[in-house]
């Protein structure tokens, strides 16, 4: 995967944890000296630092191009199953699970062919 190492400009994580952060700046440590990830402070209540920081790499006024991968925003998409769980014998009303703030999710899937990203990525290296 040399030939895409080489075409990668910047990698960016937004993370809010410090924790998370710090691990990830670990693990991936030979990455972020090399120049190719960039770990940031972020979150989806503040997704524009990640833009501003994408900006930044390109220049001001350039377009941005690439790929934008976020588990949290294809979960925004509604693809949970939520799992209600009560004792025997006692389901709870309609009002009750309407007035539930405890649901929990149960699974999220979300998966791509791979043929189809490897169509896409070739797609997008034969592109000038």
């Amino acid at each position: 995967h040399e030939a895409f190492y080489a075409a990668l400009g910047r990698y960016f994580i937004g993370e809010r944890s410090v924790a998370l952060r710090s691990a990830q700046n670990r693990t991936a440590a030979e990455f972020v000296s090399a120049g190719k990830l960039q770990i940031l402070q972020a979150d989806g209540r503040h997704a524009s630092q990640v833009r501003e920081a994408m900006q930044e790499v390109v220049g001001d006024g350039q377009l941005v191009l690439g790929i934008v991968l976020s588990n949290e925003l294809l979960d925004e998409f509604d693809p949970v199953r939520l799992r209600l769980v009560w004792h025997k014998g006692h389901p709870p009303t309609k009002g009750q699970c309407m007035e539930c703030k405890a649901f929990r999710e149960a699974h999220v899937l979300h998966s791509v062919d791979a043929s189809a990203l490897a169509a896409l990525l070739r797609s997008a290296t034969a592109s000038p």
